[in-house]
C-alpha cells in the first residue's frame, strides 16, 4: 500500500514488477501478495465518505460544483479564476483520514496548491497555511493521506493555480473502517 500510495497517490503509475518465473508463472508468493494488496485497496475505497454532500463553488461557473462528487471521468467543476474555492458540507459529521482529488487532465494540469480549512463546531478554521499547504501538485490523481482522522461536516477547499483549476472529483475515506 505504501507504494501505492507514493506513486498513484502522487499522480504517477504503479509499477508492479512481478517477473514470472522459468515456467512463466507467477510465483505463489508474489500472487498472495498481490491479492492480499488488492484486497486491502478495495476495502479502504470501497466507501466515498463524500457521497451525497452538497458542493458550492464561491464563483459560480457554468459548471456545477457537485461534479466533483461524481464517478464519470468527463465531468467536471471549472473555476473562472486561478484562486477558487470548493465548500463542501457532509450530512453529519465524518471522521475521515484519506482525501483523494483529480483534475480533469484532458484540461492540463493546473493547479499549484491545495488549501483546507474544516468546521470544528465553532467556525471554519485552517486545517493547512500557505507555507504547508494540503498538498502542492494534484494532477490525475492524488491521495493524500492525514496523519490523524478528521471528524467535521463541513471542508472548504482552496485551489491555487495557474489558469482557472478543472477539478473532476474529491472524495474522502476512513482507511480504519
Amino acid at each position: 500500500m505504501e507504494i501505492y500510495y507514493n506513486s498513484v497517490g502522487r499522480n504517477g503509475l504503479l509499477l508492479l514488477n512481478v517477473p514470472p518465473d522459468t515456467n512463466g508463472r507467477i510465483s505463489a508468493e508474489d500472487s498472495a501478495v498481490l491479492v492480499a494488496f488488492r484486497a486491502e485497496r478495495d476495502r479502504i475505497f470501497a466507501s466515498d465518505l463524500a457521497q451525497g454532500a452538497r458542493v458550492r463553488a464561491r464563483h459560480r461557473t457554468g459548471f456545477r460544483a457537485d461534479n466533483v462528487l461524481d464517478t464519470a471521468y468527463h465531468s467536471y467543476w471549472a473555476a473562472t479564476r486561478n484562486d477558487a474555492t470548493l465548500d463542501l458540507r457532509l450530512d453529519s459529521v465524518t471522521s475521515f483520514d484519506i482525501i483523494v482529488i483529480q483534475e480533469y487532465i484532458p484540461l492540463g494540469q493546473r493547479v499549484t496548491s491545495v488549501g483546507l480549512a474544516i468546521d470544528e463546531g465553532d467556525g471554519i478554521y485552517p486545517y493547512t497555511t500557505p507555507d504547508h499547504p494540503l498538498c502542492t501538485t494534484v494532477g490525475y490523481k492524488r491521495i493524500i493521506r492525514l496523519d490523524h482522522p478528521l471528524r467535521t461536516d463541513r471542508l472548504v477547499f482552496t485551489f491555487h493555480a495557474l489558469a482557472p483549476p478543472v477539478i473532476n472529483r474529491i472524495a474522502l475515506y476512513n482507511s480504519a473502517k
